[in-house]
C-alpha cells in the first residue's frame, strides 16, 4: 500500500468518524454528554463495546502474539469473557438500581470519598498509560507508513494525531461515542 493510499484511507475514516460524531452528538446536553441520556438500546451498547475493547493496537498485536505464543492468549480471552459477564449481570444492574453513573460514584456512596479518590486515581493512571501507549503505536505505524516517506519528523506526526484526538473529543461525548464505537466495530470486524 502506498503512502498516498494510507493517507486517503485514514482521512476518509476520520471524515466519516467526525460526521457520525457530529450527527449523533449535535443535540447532546450534559446528561447526553456524560451518560448518553441512558437511552441507548442494550444491543447497540454491546456492539459498541466490541469496538471500545478493540483498538488498532489490538488489531496489530494480537495476531502477532498468537503467532509467537500459540493460543496462550486464549486465557486472556476467557478472563475477559468472565469479566464482561460480571459487569453485565452484577455491576450494571446494581448501578441502575442505585442510579449511579460510575463505579467511582458507587465507591463514594458505599465506602466514602477516600475509596472513590483511590479508585479514580488508579483508573486515571492506568488509562493515561494505556492511551499513551496506543497513541505511540499509532504514531509509530503512521511514521513508518506515511511520515518517513515524506521526510516529516515524529513530533509533527504526534502533533497531528493529538490534534485529531482533541477535535474528536470536542464532539458529543457518550451519546456520540456509542455510534462512533459502532462504526469502529464495523470497520475492524469488516476488515478481518
Amino acid at each position: 500500500m502506498t503512502s498516498a493510499a494510507v493517507i486517503a484511507t485514514v482521512l476518509g475514516y476520520i471524515a466519516v468518524l467526525f460526521a457520525v460524531a457530529w450527527v449523533s452528538g449535535r443535540r447532546a446536553d450534559n446528561a447526553g454528554f456524560f451518560s448518553g441520556n441512558r437511552r441507548t438500546p442494550w444491543y447497540m451498547a454491546a456492539f459498541a463495546m466490541v469496538g471500545a475493547a478493540m483498538s488498532g493496537v489490538t488489531f496489530i498485536s494480537v495476531p502477532g502474539s498468537v503467532a509467537v505464543d500459540g493460543f496462550s492468549y486464549m486465557q486472556m480471552v476467557a478472563g475477559f469473557t468472565v469479566g464482561q459477564l460480571i459487569v453485565a449481570f452484577v455491576l450494571i444492574p446494581t448501578f441502575y438500581r442505585l442510579k449511579v453513573v460510575s463505579l467511582y460514584e458507587y465507591l463514594d456512596d458505599r465506602f466514602g470519598v477516600r475509596s472513590h479518590r483511590t479508585g479514580a486515581w488508579f483508573f486515571f493512571v492506568s488509562k493515561m498509560l494505556g492511551a499513551a501507549l496506543r497513541i505511540y503505536v499509532v504514531c509509530a505505524v503512521m511514521q513508518l507508513l506515511v511520515f518517513s516517506h515524506y521526510g516529516l519528523p515524529f513530533w509533527l506526526n504526534a502533533a497531528v494525531t493529538m490534534l485529531f484526538v482533541w477535535l474528536y473529543t470536542q464532539q458529543g461525548g457518550v451519546k456520540s461515542l456509542i455510534w462512533t464505537d459502532t462504526l469502529k466495530t464495523v470497520c475492524l470486524v469488516g476488515s478481518l
